[in-house]
């Protein structure tokens, strides 16, 4: 395990090294230092210190996070005791859907995903098992099943965008503060009108980028293109984006940040067994340990607001603290590599509240040079967002009259119950008995005096 102190100055160097070669040096330039990586999938907690801001409280306690993934094992060791509330798919027809089993097929994918956000690092006999960035955080584990995995049939009757769109709407309902998902959708208007469901209620939304090149042309590439939407990528222990089967560094246009997601924990291994542990890549990993991030700094700074903590967040990339956001268009980093000490550090109410991500498909459209291209039908636009807000604000009632407290005669509190009214009857009766006591000694007194 490499000590913290150690293990940050090296990822500063690291970073700074990246960088640079992002811009000028090719990239053979930048290479992993042996002795900066242990081997054993836990880099990204013991560079960043995690463990030090767990010792002071900071681990996501009072924030809600939601999930949308695969369904999850709630009995693998480091989730149980977790604050987990597993929802099955909504819109679906047929036998109830799943939403937790134990069928690693259906839930290797979403178990692993809500280990890095809320696990505990307990693992079977002999092991150290997922260790989550926010594990003191609330999380709401949306399944959304995968074509062909156990849950999948239930699910025939709507498409995986419409699933995900309900389950934005429900998290939004239910006062989430960030929704992150690593699961790819294709476009859709329903899930267009869910993301500016959450933009209305200044709901943090995370997405992983798809594990491809930026010549990649598939359709399944939402909500990560969406406007609003925080889109992530992956860096290895070396601080350089992570490489594709043919050795190429993956890079995408769409790229907002990058986080660790190369060489991590993976429980579960390729064997079908949940007892065995195997490393893991993708931005599926690097999705919600930048989610969790942010919850972190939104319990350290609840005077924040979501727009303040994700301007915060592009001020705040890499190892150097805070400094002018800076994008990357060549799809490597975008604003640079999510820090958590740099993030931490820095009080996101200096910053500007608003989401720096909203014109997340200008700026792709620019970089892909295409003058035409509709930023209204790749995402909600700021009309649609304020719709949604409009539509959602209800006028400030008038101030209520004080009440009566309820009374067993006035369950609604309105008016006196009988028990009042006998005390005031008696109340009254024992000044009628007093008066007429001193009307009589008056009496009798004056007439002693004729």
């Amino acid at each position: 395990m490499i000590h913290q102190r150690r293990g940050r100055a090296v990822m500063a160097t690291l970073l700074a090294a990246a960088a640079l070669a992002a811009v000028s040096l090719p990239a053979a330039a930048v290479d992993a230092t042996p002795d900066t990586y242990d081997g054993d999938g836990l880099w990204y907690f013991d560079w960043y210190g995690i463990q030090d801001f767990h010792d002071q409280g900071i681990d996501g306690s009072g924030v809600v996070i939601a999930m949308i993934d695969s369904p999850v094992n709630l009995e693998v060791p480091t989730l149980q005791g977790a604050d987990i509330t597993p929802i099955a798919p909504m819109g679906c027809s047929g036998e109830a859907p799943i939403a937790t089993t134990t069928d690693i097929t259906a839930a290797e994918h979403g178990t692993n995903v809500a280990s890095f956000i809320v696990g505990s690092g307990a693992g079977y006999p002999g092991q150290t098992g997922v260790k989550g960035i926010a594990p003191g955080a609330r999380l709401l584990a949306y399944a959304v099943p995968i074509d062909g995995e156990p849950g999948s049939e239930q699910c025939a009757n709507t498409s995986a965008s419409n699933m995900m769109a309900n389950a934005i709407h429900d998290a939004v309902a239910r006062g989430a503060d960030v929704i992150t998902t690593s699961v790819g959708v294709g476009p859709s208007q329903d899930l267009i009108e869910a993301l500016a469901d959450a933009a209305a209620h200044e709901v943090v939304v995370v997405a992983a980028l798809q594990n491809h090149d930026k010549n990649f042309t598939g359709g399944e590439g939402y909500p990560d293109a969406y406007n609003t939407v925080v889109s992530v990528g992956s860096v290895r222990p070396d601080g350089r984006p992570a490489t594709d089967s043919f050795g190429e560094e993956v890079t995408d246009y769409n790229t907002d940040v990058v986080a660790p997601g190369v060489d991590l924990l993976w429980q579960g291994g390729r064997d079908g067994n949940w007892e065995s542990q195997d490393l893991g890549a993708g931005n599926s990993i690097a999705t919600p340990i930048t989610a969790a991030e942010i919850a972190l700094v939104m319990q350290k700074y609840p005077a924040a607001t979501p727009g303040q903590i994700l301007n915060s967040l592009i001020h705040n990339t890499g190892a150097n603290g805070t400094h002018e956001p800076v994008f990357d268009t060549s799809g490597s980093y975008g604003y640079g590599v999510v820090d958590a000490i740099s993030f931490l550090a820095a009080d996101p109410t200096q910053y500007e509240d608003a989401n720096p991500f909203l014109e997340t498909m200008s700026r792709y459209a620019a970089s892909k040079g295409d003058a035409s291209f509709d930023e209204g039908s790749w995402g909600p636009t700021p009309e649609q967002i304020d719709a949604y807000a409009a539509a959602s604000a209800s006028p400030e009632p008038a101030s209520p009259e004080p009440s009566t407290p309820p009374t067993p005669d006035s369950p609604n509190g309105s008016g006196l119950g009988a028990l009042t009214w006998i005390l005031v009857g008696g109340g009254l009766l024992v000044l009628v008995i007093v008066a007429g006591v001193i009307v009589a000694i008056v009496a009798s007194t004056k007439g002693g005096r004729s």
